[in-house]
């Protein structure tokens, strides 16, 4: 089903604290509790009989707002014909899905717990977005996170309709109007990094490598010679304890790239780093120990390290 077309999405908990999560990925499956599978429920909620639902919670001595609680969540799941998009969260991704709009069964594969239902999904559930992408929860919107302390079962997105409109927009793999205006910003601000890093004189180079190996939390420890356009530095990082080894060039070749690597096999480093803003290399080495930041990488850092205005000043 199209996003667009969602009549409703709402949060789903699997089981408490998500317990029936992964069984629900493998089955295929939306799972609900609160007594759903019991012969009183599940013929009063298959009939539409939501008043029954409700005195069998008060005749349980739930509260007034509790029964009523149990009785619209069981309801919100019952009445799904297929156009409600179900969201949940798992091991740190949100997880999506249909189900195929056909009747609920009830579930009696859990010996302890046969009180359950269950609808089939249309697709199975995904973390991915339409473009493939993970739905990683630490790349969400907090309005849409926030939802995972809900200590129900199923629940609406807040606040609305900013919270729904996020979630269409995301799974579907686009961004929002804003979020492209200021990713177009960005990609704009870090190509007229570029030719103000490349003015920057050997020294200012090397100082502003400093200052983003620094805005990292590595220190420097010393130099280690060099000549105009090739500076060697020696960084210690004091959480770990690794020693870094790096080398600063305004230009390179891909000679010096080689005989550079070539160190690494006698040296007693955890890292190293070459670092240049002029040249054209090709690093065909798969090793994790060995970073290499060309021109590219040196202005992504500048503007993740907020060092924007000093290239500026420095390259006036």
């Amino acid at each position: 089903m199209k996003l667009v077309s969602v009549k409703n999405i709402r949060y789903i908990k699997l089981g408490e604290g998500g317990k029936w999560a992964k069984d629900c990925f493998n089955k295929g499956i939306i799972r609900l509790g609160y007594s759903s599978g019991a012969a009183d429920v599940f013929n009063a909620a298959t009939a539409g009989k939501w008043k029954d639902v409700e005195n069998f919670w008060l005749a349980k001595d739930k509260p007034k707002a509790v029964a009523t609680g149990f009785t619209n969540q069981t309801k919100e799941f019952f009445d799904d014909d297929g156009s409600t998009l179900w969201i949940t969260f798992e091991d740190g991704f949100l997880y999506h899905c249909f189900s195929d709009g056909g009747a609920v069964e009830q579930d009696t594969s859990f010996i302890n717990e046969a009180r359950t239902t269950y609808r089939k999904t249309k697709n199975g559930w995904s973390n991915h977005d339409a473009n493939g992408l993970p739905l990683k929860v630490t790349q969400l919107s907090g309005m849409i996170t926030k939802t995972q302390g809900y200590r129900g079962t199923i629940c609406k997105f807040t606040p609305q309709p900013e919270a729904d409109d996020y979630l269409r927009t995301r799974i579907a793999g686009k961004v929002s109007e804003n979020i492209y205006k200021a990713e177009s910003a960005k990609k704009d601000l870090m190509e007229s990094i570029k030719p103000l890093v490349k003015s920057l004189t050997p020294k200012d180079f090397e100082i502003l490598c400093e200052l983003i190996f620094s805005n990292s939390g590595w220190r420097r420890t010393s130099g280690t010679g060099g000549v105009q356009k090739t500076i060697d530095i020696e960084l210690e990082n004091p959480v770990t304890g690794d020693a870094a080894f790096v080398q600063i060039k305004t230009k390179t070749t891909q000679k010096e790239f080689e005989d550079y690597i070539s160190k690494k096999q006698a040296s007693h480093y955890d890292r190293m780093f070459y670092v240049y803003h002029s040249g054209d290399i090709v690093n065909s080495m798969e090793d994790s120990e060995i970073s290499v930041w060309d021109l590219n990488k040196v202005a992504e850092q500048v503007l993740s390290s907020g060092l924007v205005d000093w290239v500026i000043a420095h390259s006036k």
